[in-house]
């Protein structure tokens, strides 16, 4: 919200100014060249400012005031006349907030938190998330961006939270403010709640690969070996849900118990349980509290297995948006 107050902040004050538009052009440059005298990353898109963020190996010392100077110099190019756009802006501004909160964060706790590069990540993605309320385009571009699993959990938390948030403080995205500005009626766009409109059941995979608790380990194994899940449900006669095995767990519990056993001496894990008409967005709530990236769909009241939803699910919301 800052970022957005201070682009339109700076805009009012130089439309104030009776001068001649170079004079203001002039004043502009001349700001921004003082600023990028000191810090020049902040001229340009600052990739390369961005990348050494990313690999934890810019100076720590220059990162925060880097968010800062960001926002003043595109405020000023704008305000000025200059031409620019947002999005390479709010993933550098993102990246700086993002690592100095990270690099912060793993000094008080050092063992149990990444480097602050995985928190610049996904500061980026909820820094355009939050301008722009493009929660689906943020997720999906950071996550194609890394391809890494472990990183969409805090990746949609953060997008949606900085969302909704935002959505708290002002009715409008960085680019809707600019026509509500002028007087251009719209409509506002609803597909940044998306998460909160669409149950789990619609995106949900029905076809689920599960064992029955009377299966013998070994026939778990060979089910296993055709389908290479890291979890699978485990189900009663009724296949109704009783709870999920690890796969990993797999080959201890048989050198442990031999082939022969029940799948059911393998510990079930903690695992996130939704209702088929239930909310993506409370179904993502819910993978928070597990740390788990897959969400059992269970009937309410039968208690049966009906479907279960990952990380690919989920991101099925871009092809519903579009």
């Amino acid at each position: 919200m800052l970022f957005i107050y201070m682009v339109y902040g700076f805009e009012d004050l130089f439309e104030k100014l009776k001068t001649h538009y170079l004079v203001k052009a002039f004043a502009g440059g001349l700001l921004i060249g003082v600023i990028g005298f000191f810090f020049p990353e902040v001229l340009g898109v600052g990739y390369q400012a961005v990348q050494s963020t990313l690999n934890a190996s810019i100076d720590i010392s220059r990162m925060l005031p880097l968010t800062i100077l960001k926002i003043i110099a595109v405020s000023l190019t704008l305000a000025a006349g200059g031409s620019g756009g947002i999005f390479a802006p709010s993933l550098f501004i993102g990246a700086m907030l993002g690592g100095s909160y990270g690099y912060f964060i793993h000094q008080i706790f050092p063992d149990t938190t990444a480097n602050y590069g995985a928190y610049a990540l996904v500061g980026m993605a909820a820094m355009f998330s939050a301008a722009s309320r493009a929660t689906f385009t943020s997720i999906v571009i950071l996550f194609e961006m890394t391809l890494d699993y472990s990183i969409i959990l805090p990746l949609m938390f953060s997008c949606v939270l900085a969302d909704r948030i935002s959505s708290r403080l002002s009715a409008h995205s960085i680019y809707s403010l600019k026509l509500a500005r002028r007087g251009v009626p719209f409509a506002h766009d609803i597909t940044a709640n998306m998460y909160a409109l669409t149950p789990i059941s619609e995106i949900m995979t029905t076809k689920v690969v599960k064992f029955f608790k009377d299966i013998s380990l070994k026939e778990a194994r060979d089910i296993f070996m055709k389908n290479p899940h890291t979890i699978f449900p485990v189900v009663d006669e009724e296949e109704r849900f009783l709870g999920a095995i690890r796969a990993s767990n797999l080959r201890e519990a048989i050198t442990k118990y031999g082939e022969d056993a029940p799948v059911t001496t393998i510990p079930f894990e903690e695992v996130s349980i939704s209702a088929p008409n239930e909310s993506v967005e409370q179904s993502i709530k819910k993978m928070r509290e597990t740390r788990d990236p897959r969400i059992i769909v269970i009937e309410r009241g039968t208690g049966k297995l009906v479907g279960i939803a990952g990380p690919k699910d989920i991101l099925k919301l871009e092809k519903i948006v579009k």
